[in-house]
């Protein structure tokens, strides 16, 4: 005694609805992930411009002394340039002394420059340890342009 065979339920229709739900969900689960990705990489990168700028002009009315806790550096125009020091104008009016000694770091963008490529009027950031008699001796000197709130 043999079982009666049923009816091919699958049918070509049937195959093809399949195979489009599949490749939609596919396709709904990799835009996801790029909407992430994409949602880290812009928090990312405001955190980032936010942390700089607060870097470098200081203090928080509210007290907030920035990501380089006990950082030490200048930023703002070079009103003067001699062999191995700089005179930095931030935008409070203070000059600051920058002394460039040979393992400091100084680049224009990414470039790798040398300081006599340094001009006056350039902005730049310091960043280094400060003397005894207030030169700060600097690790890092980048040559960018200026932000937008003190041009």
């Amino acid at each position: 005694m043999s079982l009666p065979r049923l009816p091919h339920i699958h049918s070509r229709a049937v195959k093809i609805a399949g195979l489009v739900c599949a490749s939609l969900l596919l396709a709904l689960l990799v835009f996801q992930a790029g909407i992430m990705v994409g949602y880290k990489k812009a928090v990312f990168s405001r955190q980032l411009g936010n942390n700089f700028y607060r870097a470098f002009e200081g203090p928080s009315p509210k007290g907030d002394r920035g990501p380089i806790p006990g950082g030490h550096g200048s930023a703002g125009f070079i009103a003067s340039v001699a062999s191995s020091t700089i005179v930095v104008v931030g935008p409070d009016g203070i000059e600051k002394i920058v002394s460039i000694g040979t393992t400091t770091d100084i680049r224009r963008f990414r470039d790798v420059i040398s300081a006599g490529d340094l001009k006056t009027g350039e902005f730049v950031v310091a960043i280094g340890n400060p003397g005894e008699d207030g030169v700060i001796s600097a690790r890092a000197i980048r040559v960018l342009p200026p932000p937008p709130s003190i041009e």
